[in-house]
């Protein structure tokens, strides 16, 4: 039997690794486990990233990377908690999942990967609602 790696882009491996951090956070008891991955993902993407790309774009993506995750994270406890509201959370943590995935997609570009496969969802209604529209514009002038 052969092993089938999967070689993971440069954005897979910033999401991987601001969920890990949440992982280690929200799970205290498996925080030593995590804190290994992360140290292996961390290698993976200093090797990945050269410093003639490291920029505050880059940054400030990476950035809204990680705090997306955790805002995505919290929306899903808020839904299993409020069930009355929980299609408007749901809703709100696809708004912040498609400008994650527009901000992946560009970093991918970035890092000259063109393999189409990796590429993320980045819309999930024709009509976007005014406060998505605004953040999408945001994050889109950071190209």
């Amino acid at each position: 039997m052969t092993n089938n790696y999967y070689k993971y882009s440069t954005s897979e491996l910033i999401e991987l690794l601001t969920i890990l951090q949440i992982k280690e956070n929200k799970f205290k008891d498996e925080s030593k486990k995590y804190k290994k991955i992360i140290e292996l993902v961390s290698k993976n993407i200093k090797n990945k990233i050269k410093k003639n790309k490291i920029n505050a774009k880059l940054i400030t993506q990476i950035s809204y990377i990680s705090i997306s995750n955790l805002e995505i994270w919290n929306l899903k406890d808020k839904m299993l908690e409020d069930r009355k509201n929980y299609s408007a959370l749901l809703y709100r943590a696809m708004e912040l999942n498609c400008v994650r995935n527009i901000i992946s997609n560009n970093i991918n570009k970035k890092f000259h990967k063109q393999d189409h496969t990796k590429n993320k969802i980045s819309f999930f209604v024709k009509n976007e609602k005014k406060n998505f529209k605004s953040l999408k514009n945001f994050y889109m002038e950071l190209f």
